[in-house]
């Protein structure tokens, strides 16, 4: 069973950014799915670093195309991002560590809870805008 689904709802109508949460999603729910297989540390560990790697990447394109498309709440955005990242670190380093199991509620329901309420709050006030700016 998947941590999290995509919904018809997420969608921000940019389909770039579309592709790239859904993306997200896909990698969370593999990182689910190599616990419940009982993955190792060391498999699941590559999987959380690139799904950190990738959600860095992610939220740059983002914050940039924001940027090139002047959107005025844009600083508010990269602070918002600035939080997911700083905690996504912290939590990378913690299980690398052995201090965090990746099976703990805390850590997929931060994941989740976020990416879930990032996208369908912040993401789709951005996503109207640009549509208005014929970015699709």
């Amino acid at each position: 069973m998947p941590l999290i689904a995509w919904e018809a709802e997420m969608s921000i109508g940019v389909l770039e950014m579309d592709d790239e949460h859904r993306k997200l999603i896909a990698m969370i729910n593999g990182i689910g799915d190599g616990v419940a297989s009982g993955q190792g540390r060391d498999e699941l560990g590559g999987q959380v670093d690139r799904l950190v790697e990738f959600t860095k990447k992610h939220l740059a394109h983002e914050e940039r195309l924001l940027a090139e498309a002047g959107y005025a709440e844009s600083d508010v955005h990269h602070r918002e991002h600035d939080q997911m990242i700083a905690k996504t670190l912290s939590l990378q380093a913690a299980f690398r560590w052995g201090s965090v199991d990746l099976i703990r509620p805390d850590l997929t329901n931060f994941v989740c809870d976020w990416l879930a309420s990032h996208i369908q709050g912040s993401d789709k006030a951005y996503g109207a805008f640009l549509n208005s700016k014929g970015i699709f």
